[in-house]
């Protein structure tokens, strides 16, 4: 391992593996397949996320950008960039030919403290990549775009913590966010208490997730016991957090005022949440998928308090989303290939030996599942 670790080349492979801990002979086979899968890893794609925008450093200006960019890099380029955006400048609405003018553009800069700097490119990339990124302002909602194969010459871990800057008709800066991992592990919450106040009979227990995002859209599973018997015929229309189940803006579970209001963020602007609830049976279980817009990315829906309602629209229990933790043997439910395939590397290496018996399946818990090469 040590060896590979210091080559990660498959030319160099032979080298260093012939035989494991107990001198049964490794395959080549086995051995060119972790250096190509380590190799891999170092290329693999970086997902990065650009959230929380603010005015450009010295911009004073009527604009006030919200929304979130994504960016992935391969190698030395950005593969794609996405970006969510609402209070772009409307002179921008049919686009521009004008050189970096309604530009999305990454710079140099890693602060919006301070100047961006130029444009991210280095070289041997020759011609500029971002002159002709720009964006179309949507009047009616969201300006959304997809920009692809924006050759840099950086890395992804190069391209980490760098500014990312909205422009106006002009092309002058007039917002502000900088370019972090993103996460991608599914969240959960299960560790349900009651809510603040709440003394009737009802007690929620159960699992709300895996939850996932997809831009700034949520998907999760629910499951659970304890709910208000009284939805089994759904929420009542009067009452907008009848039956309700939801994220809040709080990230504690003390007291309702730091529970506070429902969670949405960037680009959406009104509440998603008032027509999520459940429909239970005539014993308080229920169970369902549902997917949301709250305009957040995974990593910050990441400690929000989760509530159930009664048919009331009392909360009956709370319960703070957490990261999923998986045990060995299990992978988060959004691994990649990349993932799986050096991990199905390391099992052609240091699996069993001759004469023993593999290690049995492992149970997962919510978020994760059972990694088939386990």
């Amino acid at each position: 391992q040590t060896c590979l670790a210091r080559s990660k080349l498959p030319e160099l492979a032979h080298r260093c593996f012939s035989h494991d801990h107990t001198h049964t002979k490794i395959t080549m086979k086995a051995a060119m397949m972790l250096a190509a899968a380590l190799q891999l890893s170092s290329a693999a794609h970086t997902p990065l996320e650009a959230v929380d925008f603010v005015p450009y450093l010295g911009y004073t200006g009527p604009l006030a950008v919200a929304g979130t960019a994504f960016v992935e890099v391969r190698e030395t380029s950005i593969s794609e960039m996405k970006y969510y955006f609402i209070g772009t400048d409307p002179a921008c609405e049919n686009g521009t030919t004008t050189p970096y003018a309604c530009g999305v553009h990454v710079h140099v800069g890693v602060s919006c403290e301070e100047p961006a700097g130029g444009l991210f490119f280095q070289s041997p990339v020759e011609t500029d990549p971002w002159a002709t990124v720009n964006y179309m302002h949507n009047t009616d909602g969201v300006t959304t775009g997809t920009v692809t194969d924006l050759m840099t010459g950086y890395s992804g871990e190069e391209t980490v913590g760098r500014v990312v800057a909205v422009h106006d008709a002009t092309g002058a800066p007039v917002a502000c966010s900088t370019l972090m991992p993103v996460y991608q592990n599914p969240l959960t919450a299960t560790n349900w208490g009651p809510y603040p106040g709440y003394s009737s009979n009802l007690a929620i227990s159960g699992t709300w997730g895996p939850m996932t995002t997809s831009g700034v859209t949520q998907t999760y599973a629910y499951d659970f016991s304890g709910t208000d018997p009284r939805c089994v015929n759904g929420a009542d229309p009067a009452n907008a957090v009848s039956c309700g189940m939801h994220v809040h803006v709080g990230m504690t579970c003390e007291t309702a005022e730091a529970i506070g209001g429902l969670f949405s963020k960037g680009v959406v602007t009104e509440t998603p949440w008032l027509v999520v609830n459940y429909v239970s049976d005539a014993t308080g279980n229920t169970e369902g998928t549902v997917t949301v817009m709250t305009g957040a990315t995974q990593s910050e829906m990441v400690g929000h308090a989760v509530v159930v309602h009664d048919y009331d629209g009392a909360g009956i229990s709370c319960a703070i989303l957490e990261m999923v933790s998986c045990p060995e043997g299990c992978l988060p439910m959004t691994s990649g290939q990349e993932y799986r395939r050096a991990r199905k590397a390391r099992k052609l290496l240091f699996s069993s030996a001759p004469g023993e018996s593999p290690p049995s399946a492992p149970s997962c818990p919510a978020g994760c599942m059972v990694d088939e090469n386990y």
